[in-house]
């Protein structure tokens, strides 16, 4: 998803990430470490862009003192560019009512209907994931929905809240400064 906003950033002239960074998944923060020291093995300089849960600044924290030798610019979290959310993840730059629409499509099957527990959560992949386990049918799985998403931003750019833009444009300002 990370790619294709960059691509449609760049179509709108905003700003967007530069042609010579790449942001590569790491499969979840645990692989961050490994995946990480492998690149800084082979001489690539690396930067990190994490969710900004918990277990990705615990990850992001070991990254910054084992290998990036202090460097905490280069590692960025989500959550510092979402107003009011540290803890925020990739799918929170999504306005919830927007992110609701795109579960709907990828889970055609259920009918999302929080409690007020689940209501009260922050973070909507909280949300999501708490609602489903509480139905116990399936796991909520991200991917589904970022698929969804992916097509609606590739197919239907203008349909896409402008805030998810401004937002990107402003992580990939910052992501593009770390190489700098």
């Amino acid at each position: 998803m990370i790619k294709t906003l960059a691509e449609v950033l760049s179509s709108r002239n905003l700003p967007t990430l530069r042609a010579d960074v790449t942001l590569i998944p790491a499969a979840g923060v645990t692989k961050l470490l490994p995946l990480a020291s492998m690149l800084l093995g082979h001489d690539i300089e690396i930067g990190a862009l994490l969710d900004g849960d918990e277990p990705a600044r615990r990850e992001g924290k070991k990254l910054v003192d084992k290998l990036l030798a202090g460097q905490d610019r280069r590692c960025l979290f989500i959550g510092n560019f979402i107003d009011g959310f540290t803890a925020a993840e990739i799918e929170d730059i999504f306005p919830e009512e927007f992110y609701l629409a795109a579960v709907k499509v990828a889970y055609p099957e259920v009918k999302l209907a929080f409690n007020k527990e689940e209501k009260e959560l922050n973070g909507v992949v909280n949300k999501l994931t708490a609602f489903f386990g509480r139905k116990g049918s399936e796991k909520f799985e991200k991917w589904r929905v970022a698929a969804v998403l992916r097509n609606w931003i590739l197919e239907k750019p203008d349909t896409v809240p402008t805030s998810v833009y401004e937002t990107m444009s402003i992580i990939f300002k910052a992501a593009n400064a770390v190489f700098e």
